[in-house]
């Protein structure tokens, strides 16, 4: 006996789709959370169990994760608004434009005012 393509999908897709339902619970919540530990909370697991699921699901530790979303964001507003620094500083929950200054350099070489500067002259050669 043998199965169609389609039969054999609907058979197997729970198996193999067994990260979507956390996926899709990460996407949607991280935007709204500060930490970590924050997210795990609103998953209702623990932080280990949590951190674990995460690492098995997206292949990187959770901050780091976290990290490089709020990354691309800042640079987003940088790069595509017209947000002054301080006002993009307090969007991301800085203590300090000059702490945004800080996490620019250490995530991208540059400062804002650089990234903003280069990106206006099509220059986007940025550290990653």
């Amino acid at each position: 006996m043998s199965y169609s393509l389609q039969e054999l999908a609907y058979f197997f897709f729970p198996l193999l789709n067994v990260h979507s339902d956390f996926q899709d619970f990460v996407y949607a919540n991280y935007r709204d959370i500060h930490d970590v530990k924050e997210l795990a909370e609103k998953a209702n697991m623990s932080l280990s169990t949590f951190t674990r699921r995460f690492k098995d699901t997206f292949n990187d530790t959770a901050q780091n994760w976290l990290t490089a979303r709020r990354a691309e964001s800042v640079l987003y507003d940088i790069v595509k608004t017209g947000l002054t620094f301080t006002e993009i500083a307090e969007k991301h929950e800085f203590s300090s434009s000059a702490y945004l200054t800080f996490f620019c350099k250490q995530h991208f070489g540059k400062t804002p005012a650089t990234l903003r500067k280069n990106w206006k002259k099509g220059d986007i050669d940025i550290k990653s």
